[in-house]
Formats: C-alpha cells, sequence, structure tokens
C-alpha cells in the first residue's frame, strides 16, 4: 500500500520538480536581461543625466527635434569676407558619420581630433550629437565607453585622469576656450590637457577659431613623444565647421514651425531680411523670439538690435555686457578710421586699454563679436555687425565722418543709416518721413552725404536718432 502511495504522489513531484526548474531558469534569465538592460539603457541615462544637469529645457528641445546634420571642411571659413560666400566653394562633408566611419575605426591612425568653428556656429550641439552616436555604438564598435566633459568645469584635468579604462574610451572634451587656465596660459594648459588624455582611445576637442591668433598657431602636433612611436609626436586633426546653406536654413524652419504656417512664412520674411546672418545656428535658434515681436519689423536695423542684445546676453559676462559693447563700436570706429574690415590683434589689446574696459585680451576677443582669420587679423562676426557699429557710432556723436566714400562703399551701413534716419523722420513727422522715403528711391547709390546732413540738422530728428539707442 505504501508503494502504490508513492507511486501515485511520485509524478506530482515530478511536476513540482520541472515547475521549479522552469522557475529557475526563468529567473536566471529575467536576471540576464535585466542585467544586459541595465548594462544597455546605463549609457543613455548617463548621457540623459548629463544633459539635464548641463543644458536648459529650451536646448534640450532644439537638440532633439531641430537639429540639422553639422557639416565640416578642411579650409577655415573664415577665410571668406562673408562666410555665407563659403558654400560652394569648399568641399564640406557630415561630420558625425566622418567620425562613426572613418576616425573611430580600429585602422584609423587619428588619435586627437580638433573642431574648429566660430561664435554660435553649432560646436556644443555638434558634441552632444556625436556623444549620443558614440552611446549607441558601444558594444559593436571596439570602443568600451564614451566620456563627455565641458573643460569649462573647475579642475577639468584631474577629472579626466580618474575616468576608468581609458585605453577603451573616447573622450569628448567641450570648450578649450572656455576654460580658465587655457585664458591665461593656453600652450601650458594645452600640454597638461595631452598629458592627461594620451592614454584615451581617440580625443575630441571643441574650441572657437578666434581663441588663437592665427591658423599657425592652432596645434597640429601634441608635442608629447608616445612609447613605440619613435620620436614623433601625435598629430592633431582638424575639422572647420560649416555654416549653414541656404537650403538647411529653409529645412530648420520647417521643422522648427512644422505645424504652424503662419509663423513659418514670417520666420522665412525675416530670414530674407538678413540672409548672411541666418546661416548661424545660433542665430536661428533666435528667430522664435524675432517672431513673437508684438511689432512688424519695419527695418532691418531692428532686427539687429535683437540680434546683438540676445548675442551679447549668450556670452554672460553680467555687467561687462555694457562694455562688451563698447568694445565693439570702438573696434568699429577704428576700423572705419582705417579703411578696413580687419583690425590686429594687438590693436585689440590697446583699444580695451585705452577705453578703461576691464576685460581680459583673450576674453575680448574671444567673446566678442570678432572672428579671426587664419592671417591673424580680427573681423566682426558678420560684416554688417560692423557695418551696423558704424552707423551707430555716427548717430549716437550726430557727426557725419570726413571719410564718406569708405561709408558708401559699405552697403549695409548706407542701408543701416537711411533706415535710422527715415525712422527718426517718420517718428517727428510724417511728411518728413515721406519726404525721406522719396530722397532715398530717388538716389538708390547714395552717392552723397548732402540729404543726410539736412535730416541731422533738425533737432527733433536727433533726438530720436539718440533715443533710438536705448
Amino acid at each position: 500500500t505504501n508503494i502504490k502511495d508513492i507511486n501515485q504522489v511520485l509524478p506530482y513531484l515530478e511536476l513540482i520538480a520541472a515547475l521549479a526548474t522552469v522557475a529557475g531558469i526563468a529567473i536566471g534569465v529575467v536576471k540576464y536581461l535585466g542585467k544586459l538592460f541595465r548594462k544597455v539603457l546605463s549609457p543613455y541615462q548617463t548621457y540623459n543625466h548629463f544633459l539635464k544637469r548641463n543644458y536648459s529645457e529650451v536646448y534640450r528641445e532644439a537638440l532633439s527635434k531641430y537639429y540639422i546634420p553639422t557639416r565640416a571642411q578642411e579650409i577655415d571659413p573664415c577665410n571668406q569676407e562673408e562666410i555665407r560666400n563659403n558654400n560652394g566653394k569648399f568641399y564640406s562633408f557630415l561630420l558625425i558619420p566622418f567620425f562613426k566611419k572613418e576616425a573611430f575605426k580600429r585602422s584609423s591612425t587619428g588619435k586627437y581630433f580638433l573642431v574648429l568653428a566660430d561664435s554660435g556656429m553649432g560646436k556644443t550641439t555638434f558634441l552632444l550629437k556625436l556623444y549620443k552616436e558614440c552611446v549607441r555604438g558601444m558594444g559593436i564598435r571596439y570602443y568600451k565607453r564614451v566620456e563627455m566633459l565641458p573643460l569649462a568645469e573647475r579642475e577639468c584635468v584631474e577629472k579626466i585622469k580618474k575616468i576608468p579604462d581609458a585605453e577603451r574610451t573616447v573622450l569628448l572634451l567641450d570648450g578649450l576656450d572656455e576654460n580658465n587656465e587655457a585664458i591665461e596660459d593656453c600652450d601650458t594648459f594645452f600640454s597638461k590637457l595631452i598629458s592627461a588624455t594620451m592614454h584615451f582611445n581617440k580625443v575630441v576637442i571643441t574650441c572657437r577659431t578666434q581663441f588663437y591668433a592665427s591658423a599657425s598657431d592652432e596645434p597640429s602636433r601634441t608635442g608629447v613623444i608616445h612609447v613605440g612611436n619613435g620620436n614623433k609626436s601625435c598629430e592633431i586633426v582638424r575639422k572647420y565647421i560649416s555654416p549653414f546653406s541656404d537650403e538647411e536654413v529653409k529645412l530648420y524652419l520647417r521643422k522648427r514651425f512644422r505645424f504652424k504656417k503662419i509663423i513659418q512664412q514670417k520666420a522665412l520674411s525675416i530670414v530674407n531680411f538678413v540672409p548672411d546672418l541666418m546661416v548661424r545656428p545660433i542665430v536661428l535658434n533666435w528667430i522664435e523670439f524675432l517672431c513673437d515681436a508684438k511689432e512688424e519689423y519695419q527695418y532691418t536695423f531692428q532686427i539687429y538690435e535683437t540680434i546683438i542684445q540676445k548675442w551679447i546676453e549668450r556670452e554672460e559676462l553680467g555687467s561687462n555686457g555694457n562694455k562688451l559693447y563698447e568694445l565693439s563700436a570702438d573696434i568699429a570706429n577704428y576700423m572705419y578710421q582705417a579703411e578696413s574690415t580687419t583690425i590686429p590683434a594687438d590693436r585689440v589689446d590697446k583699444i580695451a586699454v585705452k577705453k578703461h574696459i576691464d576685460l581680459k585680451p583673450i576674453i575680448a576677443k574671444s567673446r566678442s563679436l570678432l572672428n579671426r582669420n587664419s592671417a591673424g587679423d580680427y573681423k566682426f562676426a558678420h560684416r554688417s555687425f560692423l557695418e551696423y557699429f558704424i552707423v551707430d557710432n555716427i548717430l549716437r556723436r550726430m557727426v557725419m565722418p570726413d571719410n564718406t566714400d569708405f561709408l558708401w562703399s559699405l552697403s549695409g551701413a548706407k542701408r543701416f543709416l537711411f533706415e535710422r534716419l527715415i525712422y527718426a523722420a517718420m517718428k517727428t513727422d510724417r511728411k518728413q518721413f515721406e519726404s525721406a522715403n522719396k530722397q532715398i528711391a530717388d538716389n538708390v547709390d547714395y552717392s552723397g552725404a548732402s540729404n543726410v546732413m539736412e535730416f541731422l540738422q533738425n533737432p527733433k530728428i536727433q533726438m530720436n536718432c539718440r533715443n533710438d539707442q536705448n
């Protein structure tokens, strides 16, 4: 009887054992998958945490929704008088695919990459997108980790030294020009940075072009002797971010205002006012601010006033913002007197000292509205900024300068001047405005300054021009 009872119970015991085995296997699989998912998701979580910690919600939204793929080239676009003229003259390529398919390949000999661009050209945006693409490629490609660090952070070099598994890590460093030590002594800091990063798999550094005095001063080799590499130092591959093309500007507007056709049309009309300026991503980021204005922009100078104000605010110089404006105006005055669109670097320093402007020379050159060309001279980020400040100087002083031939050679300056005068006349007297408008229509070549001086003789117009500065 006992044996019979055991035989009856045995199938149930076997079933329980089988279920326990299956449950054990299932728990093991779940634990493995959980560990795998955590391993896969961890870099994304780190990336998202990095974004939330360092960038505003508005910036993150623009990064995810409105990004236009970054293009780059071998030649600095600042060598052109206007960077918009760069498009079509030099070969450009998509920068992120370059890193994914060429630079980060196992067979690639390049280790250090320096990505250079002017203010507002999208260096940080590019690096964040590259960060995300590197996260996607981990485990598939031969590197295991990707780390991004803003060089503006304190003790950034010490933080770099603490990053584990450097040999299998891609290191992305943003903003060499924003590091305080680099501002004080760039060469010393750069050598320290190279020493701290020499064991990393790949290193990508971004920097403003104008941070260096000339193209010859931009680092091309690390200066660090590597074991097994003889007496040769490691080459630094330099790439320059290209400005937006007209098609990319329109694509951005379609993305930004996809379901807002009326605002899209208004934005397009603003772009048509200043097409050369809108090839810079940072300026396009302000397009919604321009579109939100209660009044329609009637004149180009009104758009420039807003853009310059936002650009200076972006530099986060606090109370020095007004000094930055004064510095830019004084530099424009120097260029006008010299009848040149460029200024030597040492003159920028002298103007800052002479005007008692408390800005370190390197900050004045890196954070003003100036850019550097390959010869080491400085020019405004866009020639129209120079033209704007020239006219602003004339109207603040209410004196027409002697060298008017140079003034009339600057088409943008002529436009700004007559727009400001028409605006002042319109606020003074409607008939005066109509008269001014007719004179400009009849004198489209702006061959002389007599009508300008007639406007300046009117005390009310002088007052309106001065008040307009506020």
